[in-house]
């Protein structure tokens, strides 16, 4: 870095003060980036910008479940415009716990909202095995459709609606159905997983795969401040829910081989989408949940166990060029024209 001095620069020199002014700056601008895990207001820099949306995702089935569908996923252009004013922003919660067991499927996930401007679907809750008619539960609908729960009458998969949403909503929105419960093969039965923002679940008990939003040129690959955290890649129950820039990944289903606690898990997909867990020796077998604002969907539970809850969502917000990247020392004014000729200059 270099320094501009004023005075004391040669012994021809008028000015004798000896002053340095500060360092010889080439003036820049950053990116603004603003992050929503929980409800906010959203007050523009810029005119426009890349808007990030994502809905909670669905509850998993319990008792050999199937797993639950990813919130819907809006990736706006990077010249989405803003309006003049503040945007209230809503953060949908994943589908929760507490449902009655005459229910053919697991509650589905809330909507995230950008003001009237954008909306995410809440993702879809899995089929279950219910007290209720149809005993082996549909997938519910959802930004991306629950899985149904297998049997005899497997439960069909729920469909994806945020591709259906008006606007950009739809047109920039991301979803996918999730899988159909498999039929009975002997005692065997495989519920579906959950769809992601990325791909369909598989009535294999995969979950569908999230959507990478790195490509955008707003949003890079790489670990940042305002990507929520993921459980390490050897998470205890084995299950990678990267990598980071992923969203929205589907809920693994379950499968059970006979008439005993004896389960195999389907994967959860890419971007916060959770397995069933690996069984244990101790009974019942536990559940997971979808990763806290990254909408994924929840891992479907085993024979007697209850499934997991869905992820919340999240509102991420980019703004080119929107913050000035240095403010102390001097600018050369020839730098200082040229970036007040490009529309960068801030001040």
């Amino acid at each position: 870095m270099s320094y501009k001095q004023i005075g004391n620069i040669g012994s021809d020199s008028k000015y004798n003060d000896g002053k340095i002014v500060g360092p010889d700056n080439e003036p820049s601008v950053d990116d603004k980036v603003t992050a929503f895990t929980s409800p906010g207001t959203f007050s523009p820099v810029k005119s426009t910008g890349t808007v990030l949306v994502v809905a909670g995702g669905g509850h998993a089935g319990g008792n050999v479940g199937a797993g639950g569908g990813a919130g819907g996923l809006v990736l706006t252009p990077t010249s989405f415009p803003f309006p003049g004013s503040d945007v209230t922003v809503t953060i949908g919660a994943g589908g929760a716990d507490g449902y009655p067991n005459s229910q053919p499927q697991a509650p589905s996930g809330s909507d995230t909202t950008f003001g009237p401007l954008l909306t995410a679907k809440g993702g879809g809750g899995g089929g279950t095995y219910s007290q209720g008619s149809p005993n082996f539960g549909p997938g519910a609908d959802g930004g991306s459709g629950g899985g149904g729960r297998g049997g005899p009458s497997p439960g069909s998969a729920g469909a994806a609606t945020q591709p259906q949403q008006p606007g950009v909503s739809g047109s920039s929105g991301f979803g996918n159905a999730g899988g159909a419960g498999a039929p009975m093969a002997g005692d065997n039965v495989d519920s579906g997983g959950g769809g992601g923002a990325g791909g369909a679940g598989n009535s294999n008990k995969t979950g569908g795969d999230g959507k990478d939003i790195s490509p955008s040129p707003a949003f890079a690959s790489g670990s940042q401040p305002y990507y929520p955290s993921l459980p390490p890649a050897a998470a205890p129950d084995g299950h990678d829910y990267g990598p980071v820039s992923t969203f929205a990944g589907g809920g693994g289903g379950i499968n059970n081989a006979g008439s005993g606690p004896i389960n195999s898990t389907g994967t959860g997909g890419p971007g916060g989408g959770a397995p069933g867990l690996t069984p244990a020796p101790q009974s019942p077998v536990n559940y997971t949940d979808g990763i806290a604002n990254r909408g994924g969907g929840g891992g479907g539970g085993s024979l007697g166990a209850g499934g997991g809850s869905g992820g919340s969502g999240i509102v991420i917000v980019q703004e080119a060029d929107a913050v000035q990247g240095n403010s102390s020392g001097i600018w050369d004014l020839t730098a200082i024209y040229k970036y007040r000729g490009d529309g960068k200059w801030l001040s």
